[in-house]
């Protein structure tokens, strides 16, 4: 598969995302979740 199928195909799959944000400031807490197994998806460091 090149990569324009790929681009065709990918709106077709159904994924779901999901983000949770944290300050500069929780960084240690977002690590830790991310350790403990309690974060799903993706976590964001934001200033």
């Amino acid at each position: 598969m090149d990569g324009e199928e790929f681009l065709q195909l990918a709106p077709r799959v159904p994924i779901r995302t999901e983000t949770q944000a944290f300050s500069l400031e929780q960084a240690n807490e977002a690590l830790a979740r991310l350790r403990e197994g309690r974060l799903q998806g993706a976590a964001v460091l934001a200033p």
